[in-house]
């Protein structure tokens, strides 16, 4: 679990520098609990993001439901969803990228973390 804030520690750092604008980020301070790990939003658009060690099927049930909060609360607003993890396993079947502009672009998708990034 230590490793997973870690990587959204790293994450949230990385989505800053290539950011750039006004974005303002929410991390979940806690281990656990009901909360998206990441939430960006910007003047154009706004992302959710999941963070795990390892691709995780059920991480997109969970992702669903924040999409669901989110939508009622900026209904003009544009979401991804978005699941970074370190680690893929074979037959996912969404988008993977290494640009986590490009992922942020995606309404959904898998954000692999580049090695450059830990």
């Amino acid at each position: 679990r230590r490793d997973g804030m870690r990587f959204e520690r790293i994450l949230e750092n990385h989505l800053k520098k290539v950011m750039g604008g006004p974005v303002v980020f929410w991390r979940n301070p806690e281990i656990g609990g009901r909360y998206p790990d990441l939430i960006g939003i910007s003047p154009d658009s706004c992302f959710i993001i999941e963070v795990k060690r390892t691709y995780t099927e059920g991480v997109w049930e969970q992702l669903e439901m924040y999409l669901r909060l989110l939508e009622g609360i900026l209904p003009k607003k544009p979401i991804s969803l978005i699941q970074a993890c370190k680690f893929l396993i074979p037959g996912i079947q969404f988008k993977i990228t290494t640009s986590i502009e490009e992922a942020i672009e995606q309404k959904r998708s898998v954000y692999f973390f580049p090695s450059y990034l830990y």
